[in-house]
């Protein structure tokens, strides 16, 4: 009872982003749930999970679908819990690190709200290249547990499907920005995607809100410098919207610095990398410092981290363990993998089902055809005296 003890003093809480007393209580039923239920039948596995009654599956179906609780304002106090309470939040510089990334789930609804057709651009070839489901765009706090790193979840929202206005003309990026700023966080961020939030929007979103984006850009990604003032009349024709274009590739010529791998279970490797501003480079670099095109598609430029202790510059831990999402589970004995601190000590392994020995199928022997026996022909003829 002492961890729902300590459960209850986090959960009462949130009780002002309800308005009524009633809606916090059934706020309090679908938490309870959520940490209880084993299985993944929605509203019914509520209802299983805490032994409710039959008439009660309606009106949760209710809750969810009534304006009295703001997803807002829950959102924005849970955020306050969470830098509140959790002491291991990890900041850099300063600023609070936030994980950004969007999810794409399958649904076999025909009739459900927000499911459409989506095309799913990633690189694994396990995946198919469009499915019916739900686009959704999701943020979490890094934070440090021990030894090791996990994400708190922080807010949630399905991002496509949902049309309010054919005016609204607002992309996907927009509307990260707006889910970010929904939040209220109190101190800047630093955002952590994939290479599809690498662009310029969200960079000068971030910039007005006094973030920055760690982010991986391909190796013929550049920046343009800030048009110069005019002197004098201004020539015919459009004005110029862009300056000297400017490689960023050219920009990490530093000598490269190293580090041992932090992935769990890799031992004796080696990572290479190198940082600069690339704000405060404004002289261009001189001929000979400039790198060439790799004409080699697995070369990479020196701004990207890569092993040397194996043959090839994979990161082999890593593209197995996010390959292959089988291999996360607990008590496997794979020595190269990404620890979890939820699946390592406190949970007991899957035990192993014994499998049956696979006999092979009975032989079906044909009837022996015996041959087709050959009458004499005979043939008779008459003959005239």
């Amino acid at each position: 009872m002492s961890l729902w003890f300590h459960w209850w003093s986090i959960v009462s809480q949130l009780r002002s982003a309800c308005p009524r007393q009633r809606t916090f209580f059934w706020l309090v039923i679908v938490l309870a749930a959520l940490c209880t239920r084993q299985d993944l039948a929605g509203v019914t596995s509520f209802v299983r999970a805490l032994g409710l009654r039959a008439r009660c599956y309606g009106c949760l179906l209710d809750f969810f679908h009534s304006p009295a609780l703001c997803p807002d304002r829950l959102a924005r106090l849970w955020c306050r819990l969470v830098l509140k309470l959790h002491p291991g939040v990890v900041r850099s510089r300063g600023r609070l690190v936030v994980l950004a990334d969007g999810l794409k789930k399958s649904k076999c609804g025909r009739q459900m709200p927000a499911v459409k057709l989506l095309h799913q651009s990633g690189e694994s070839n396990t995946k198919p290249a469009f499915i019916m489901g739900h686009s959704c765009q999701a943020l979490a706090v890094l934070a440090r547990v021990g030894r090791w790193h996990q994400a708190v979840p922080l807010c949630a929202r399905i991002h496509e499907g949902l049309v309010f206005s054919n005016r609204d003309q607002r992309t996907l990026l927009d509307k990260l920005l707006l889910l970010l700023a929904s939040l209220r966080l109190p101190e800047p961020v630093l955002l952590v995607a994939d290479a599809y939030y690498a662009s310029g929007k969200i960079i000068r979103g971030l910039f007005a809100q006094g973030g920055h984006l760690v982010s991986r850009l391909r190796h013929n990604a550049c920046a343009f410098e800030p048009v110069p003032a005019p002197s004098g009349r201004r020539a015919r024709g459009r004005p110029r919207r862009y300056g000297r274009k400017v490689r960023l590739r050219e920009l990490f010529t530093a000598a490269l610095q190293t580090m041992p791998s932090p992935a769990h279970g890799e031992r004796g490797v080696t990572l290479q990398w190198t940082a600069r501003d690339p704000v405060v480079a404004s002289r261009r670099l001189p001929r000979a410092h400039r790198r060439r095109r790799a004409s080699h598609p697995r070369s990479y430029p020196a701004s990207e981290h890569r092993p040397r202790a194996h043959a090839s510059r994979d990161h082999p831990a890593v593209c197995v363990a996010l390959q292959d999402r089988g291999l996360l589970q607990a008590g496997t004995p794979h020595p190269r993998r990404l620890g979890l601190s939820l699946l390592d000590g406190r949970h007991a392994p899957h035990p192993a089902r014994p499998r049956r020995p696979i006999s092979p199928p009975p032989v079906r022997r044909l009837p022996r055809r015996r041959p087709a026996q050959t009458k004499p022909l005979i043939i008779a003829t008459s003959s005239s005296a």
